[in-house]
């Protein structure tokens, strides 16, 4: 993220994706707590940290400001005792440097970028552009950016030891994920684009589009088309310089988890652009080496030891999912999605008729919890921010929702007679949730939101273990519908009129996963993957 412009904080636009957002390390895993402790006290940032913490939504500007002022004073507390001849701190710094020393010239970009930004700020504070910098800076490779290095070392060396502490902590992460059984760890998310004012941009201009946006052109969801505000690499020069910078960029990412998904993967082939400063329905397509990527793609997975999920819901044109499949990449398959549109009612599709080649889940980030689904809850959302589909109403949309919940039902009781030996308690779960749609069918809609709110519980872990028996290699759970929670993280569409991206979660980190409804989800979803077809394991 953009370090000196903490109001930029959605993931899916970052300043790079060559490296990590800085924002997300954990002091106290630094120089130790009581280190860390100090560095706080120091700031005068106590009082704050507490009225941060008890904010009901994540004030990501001011939290990031006050992470970074704390994380500069422990940059200067490990450079004075690395310095001084503390051995620990001097093995850490030697840690740091080697580092430094294996990123090379992409980090001392990285860490010019960031350095000059914060510099440039200081005279210029409203948002800008870099393309809007005095021209001596406006790319990497200008002498005023070296002469800029040199003037202020305390300040690029901060930015690179940021990076090498979000690396190491990552890293950590990773290790601890392994040591505690899991096969794959950690999976990564890379991002379709970058935002072209941040320093992925500004330092690799050969390699990038400039002068143009990506987004998604006009359809029966939204007439005018999106503009996404990123920008992404260029398929000429993709060509011209080897691929270099798509390959420094897999290898980036791929580095430490064990795995990566690709957001909007369907950009490989092709991605919808827009002049700056036109409309999104005046953009047209791209097309890009979708053969030439996917082999490249297929290769580092293959030396890093990461598997590959590529997001391709919504219109995919056709055989593009079969030549993911055949270069190894898993799609994604999502509850809400999987039905059968060729016949009328459109019924969901049983577990076992899902596409072995993919990632079975129950929802994403963009879509609605699964308690937010059976509840309405998105559709309160979508209702009061206009953002229905067109011609339809709140009632009319609530009465689409009823009939999906019956149909969905359905196909977790047809499923049941399926399962040898089920399990007593996952078909009391079913029949609950039969009788609470019987009753719905009477009941005022007051009423029907009440009989809906009861059984939440129990329609999450019926559709975490429905999604959880297809026959796929992976089936994931998102932390929202493992918890239970109604809001979604984002919601497409929006910016400011919904809280993205800022939502906590109800308990920290080491206790998330203890109550007993998550227990119980958790054991259903267990049970599903060990009933699936045995082909189905990784």
């Amino acid at each position: 993220m953009f370090s000196a412009d903490t109001h930029r904080y959605a993931p899916y636009s970052p300043s790079s994706r060559l490296f990590l957002n800085a924002w997300l390390i954990d002091p106290a895993a630094l120089l130790g707590a009581e280190a860390a402790r100090q560095a706080v006290n120091d700031a005068g940032l106590a009082d704050n940290y507490a009225q941060l913490e008890a904010h009901a939504l994540i004030d990501w500007p001011a939290s990031a400001a006050a992470r970074l002022t704390v994380l500069r004073a422990l940059h200067r507390r490990l450079r004075l005792q690395a310095a001084a001849g503390d051995s620990a701190a001097r093995r850490l710094h030697d840690d740091m440097l080697a580092y430094c020393a294996d990123q090379g010239r992409s980090l001392l970009d990285h860490a010019h970028f960031e350095a000059l930004d914060a510099h440039l700020r200081q005279a210029h504070p409203q948002p800008h552009h870099w393309n809007q910098w005095p021209a001596p800076y406006r790319s990497p490779s200008y002498l005023a950016v070296r002469a800029f290095a040199r003037d202020h070392p305390d300040a690029v060396d901060f930015h690179r030891f940021l990076q090498w502490a979000a690396a190491r902590q990552l890293a950590a992460a990773q290790r601890t994920a392994e040591h505690a059984g899991m096969a794959i760890g950690l999976i990564a998310d890379l991002a379709v684009g970058t935002d072209g004012a941040g320093s992925h941009a500004w330092s690799r201009q050969q390699d990038l589009l400039i002068g143009v946006t990506v987004g998604a052109p006009p359809d029966v969801f939204n007439a005018q088309g999106q503009s996404w505000g990123l920008t992404t690499f260029s398929p000429r020069a993709m060509h011209t310089q080897g691929f270099a910078a798509f390959i420094e960029m897999l290898r980036a990412v791929m580095a430490v988890p064990g795995g990566v998904r690709i957001d909007h993967v369907l950009g490989l082939m092709r991605l919808w652009v827009i002049p700056e400063g036109a409309r999104a329905l005046d953009g047209v397509y791209l097309r890009y080496p979708l053969r030439d990527l996917l082999r490249l793609i297929a290769l580092e997975s293959w030396r890093n030891r990461c598997i590959v999920i590529g997001e391709d819901l919504g219109t995919v044109p056709a055989g593009l999912r079969e030549r993911l499949a055949h270069n190894g990449l898993l799609g994604m398959r999502i509850l809400w999605f999987e039905r059968d549109y060729a016949r009328p009612e459109a019924p969901f599709r049983q577990p076992g008729a899902w596409s072995r080649a993919s990632v079975a889940m129950t929802s994403t980030h963009d879509l609605p919890t699964v308690e937010g689904w059976w509840t309405g809850h998105d559709l309160h959302w979508q209702a009061r921010l206009g953002l229905l589909p067109i011609g339809m109403n709140e009632t009319e949309a609530r009465a689409h929702r009823m009939a999906d919940r019956r149909a969905l039902v359905d196909a977790f009781a047809q499923h049941q007679h399926t399962v040898p030996a089920a399990e007593a308690a996952a078909a009391q779960r079913i029949a609950t949730l039969q009788t609470a749609l019987a009753q719905a069918r009477t009941a005022t809609p007051a009423q029907a939101d009440t009989l809906l709110a009861a059984t939440a519980s129990d329609f999450a872990t019926a559709a975490i273990a429905y999604a959880a028996a297809a026959p796929v290699p992976l089936a994931i759970a998102p932390m929202e519908d493992l918890l239970g929670l109604l809001e979604q993280p984002n919601l497409p569409s929006t910016i400011d009129t919904h809280p993205n991206w800022r939502r906590r979660l109800p308990a920290p980190a080491a206790g998330l996963l203890a109550s007993p409804a998550v227990r119980a989800r958790l054991a259903a979803m267990a049970r599903a993957r060990a009933q699936a077809p045995p082909d189905a394991s990784p």
